[in-house]
């Protein structure tokens, strides 16, 4: 349920507001943010939110791209997560990452949370911390410009350019463990 709401006309450009509500594995989920424009010149602007949502949820996973859902499933993962989206597609983004890029990233804070990997059984508990995704590099590496030539894609694994884990702490065999880290590409590679 919400409102969506569009504006058009000739001497105006064209906006499609958004503010939705809904649920998602029995949570409530907010959509917000407007469309603006026309392509290729569209300013997209959208957040999506929801807390609470259980972590082994399959529909969930299943919303992952590709190879998301099968790496996430080899966690083993149970508990509850807070996740917020925000999608963007406006002149910085295609100049920073060239005219069909979206720089969208995905917020992911665990609480409550158990895993015990396939590969390497070694169970955590009272997991919790923040999983941060970026469809883009944080620091652009752009090579040298030419002129009406987009900027050099820069491609990592699944989509994702950037992943850092966020002041993570579990539990295991009585002994708390704290832990953070992040990957991102460097110059020439992903």
């Amino acid at each position: 349920r919400g409102r969506l709401d569009q504006l058009f006309g000739p001497d105006v450009p064209d906006l499609l507001t958004v503010d939705l509500t809904g649920l998602a594995c029995g949570q409530l989920v907010t959509i917000k943010g407007h469309v603006r424009g026309e392509d290729p010149q569209q300013d997209i602007d959208l957040r999506i939110n929801a807390n609470g949502l259980p972590l082994d949820d399959a529909g969930l996973l299943d919303a992952l791209p590709q190879p998301y859902p099968r790496l996430v499933r080899e966690l083993r993962a149970t508990g509850r997560g807070d996740l917020g989206i925000s999608i963007k597609h406006n002149a910085e983004t295609r100049r920073l990452y060239g005219p069909d890029e979206f720089d969208n990233e995905f917020t992911l804070s665990i609480f409550g949370g158990r895993f015990n990997h396939r590969r390497f059984p070694y169970p955590l508990e009272q997991v919790q911390g923040t999983v941060y995704l970026r469809t883009q590099p944080m620091h652009p590496t752009l090579l040298p410009a030419v002129p009406g030539v987009p900027p050099m894609k820069q491609t990592a694994w699944g989509g994702i350019n950037y992943l850092e884990l966020r002041d993570f702490s579990a539990v295991h065999a009585g002994s708390k463990l704290k832990f953070s880290g992040k990957k991102e590409p460097t110059t020439g590679g992903a």
